[in-house]
């Protein structure tokens, strides 16, 4: 037998070379691209909804640079956005409450997450931006004033901020809204359709009213 190894061509990229001992097999190997971060995605994070306790308090650092709030129904058991224009659960009787909601990280666990308060609450609000241009950085305390779940809240600020530098920008916060509770409406069928439409024709967030945030983005 010849000592010339027999070549056999399996596959346009694969070539095996046989001897009389072993078997040296060849392939093609794809390129890897390194990259030094992730790639980077269009989807909006998955937020929790962050309330303050009963007899309780929550302390955090605003990410947001101004509120945005609606009027919600809590309507067959979850949180609906108001419709306004023939909304089922105004027609049932269910007045809405307006709700207020911030980017917001724990000062106790550092998660980020969308705080909500009350109506009531939105006055310390409004007086600490007449003092500063924008709430970002501002260390806020909810606090709880009695033991059920929706006893009265009270806001309150430092007088310390956080830098700016130093915050993790937020992602766009009436969309992850609009998001969330749009899961939720497609689990209400007669609620579905509706108030999508009002949601995005007449605009129930305000974050899109001028006289919020000045035209500017939360």
């Amino acid at each position: 037998m010849s000592d010339v190894p027999h070549l056999t061509g399996r596959a346009p990229s694969v070539w095996v070379f046989k001897t009389g001992v072993s078997i040296l097999t060849r392939k093609e190997r794809p390129v890897t691209t390194w990259t030094n971060d992730p790639p980077r995605s269009n989807d909006f994070h998955s937020y929790k909804l962050l309330r303050c306790p009963p007899k309780g308090q929550f302390k955090g650092t605003v990410l947001s640079k101004f509120p945005v709030g609606c009027d919600l129904h809590y309507w067959k058991g979850r949180s609906t956005p108001c419709a306004h224009t023939d909304c089922p659960a105004c027609k049932a009787g269910n007045r809405p409450r307006w709700k207020g909601y911030l980017f917001v990280r724990s000062q106790a666990t550092g998660t980020i997450g969308i705080l909500e308060y009350t109506a009531r609450a939105h006055d310390a609000i409004g007086l600490f931006l007449v003092r500063y241009p924008n709430l970002r950085g501002a260390r806020i305390t909810l606090t709880r004033t009695g033991n059920r779940p929706n006893s009265p809240l009270m806001i309150t600020f430092e007088e310390d901020r956080t830098d700016d530098a130093l915050l993790p920008a937020p992602d766009d916060l009436t969309q992850c809204l609009e998001r969330m509770w749009e899961v939720r409406q497609r689990e209400i069928p007669e609620l579905d359709a509706q108030i999508r439409d009002d949601l995005q024709n007449a605009g129930v967030l305000p974050n899109r009213f001028s006289t919020m945030t000045n035209g500017q983005k939360p």
